[in-house]
Formats: C-alpha cells, structure tokens, sequence
C-alpha cells in the first residue's frame, strides 16, 4: 500500500537533503484551494513565508477544503509537529526551505 509519507522516498528526496538542499531560496506556486496558517508551515522563520493571492473572488486565500494546505505540507512542511516524544515518524516536506505562492482558486 502507497502512503503519503512515503513520498519523499518515492523522489529520492534524502539525496538532496543531504547535499543540504531544502529549497531555501526557491519559490513554488500552488494553484489550489489555499493555504491556512499552520504550526507545519513556519511563516516566522522564513522558509514556507508566502505571498498570496485570490482568485475565487471570496476576499480570502485560506483554504476552505484542506486539499491546498495538505499539498503545500508535503513541498514544504517543516515538521514541528511531528518531532515531539510521542510521534513515530517525521512528516517533512520535499522542500521544506522553500517559500510558497499561495494562488487560491477555489470557490465554496
């Protein structure tokens, strides 16, 4: 069975890890549903800080369905909130230096 978290393995994602490669200084766009503040998505250090814009018209960019914050956790989640002493395994982005572009397009 194919779990998300098996992602980073699935693009050999380590490699580049490990020439310290994170994405930092990179921008990466996400046409989706949005992008809500979350604890996985650190905004105050500067990697994943994003700029935003909306396209639905609604005068909002958070994502109302979860889909746009799931996809931007998996380029750049920075996984605080799976390093603690009761998590099993760590769930980090591909790229989690890099900064997002949070293009929202859905509508409700």
């Amino acid at each position: 069975m194919s779990l998300l978290d098996d992602s980073a393995d699935a693009v050999n994602a380590s490699t580049a890890w490990q020439a310290e490669w994170t994405g930092c200084g990179i921008g990466v766009a996400l046409i989706d549903s949005g992008i809500s503040n979350h604890s996985d998505l650190d905004t105050t250090s500067g990697s994943s800080a994003w700029s935003t814009a909306d396209f639905t018209g609604s005068g909002t960019t958070n994502d109302q369905y979860g889909h746009g914050e799931h996809v931007a956790r998996i380029v750049a989640g920075d996984a605080p909130r799976s390093n603690c002493s009761n998590c099993s395994r760590q769930f980090r982005g591909i790229a989690p230096g890099a900064s997002l572009i949070n293009l929202s397009s859905a509508r409700l």
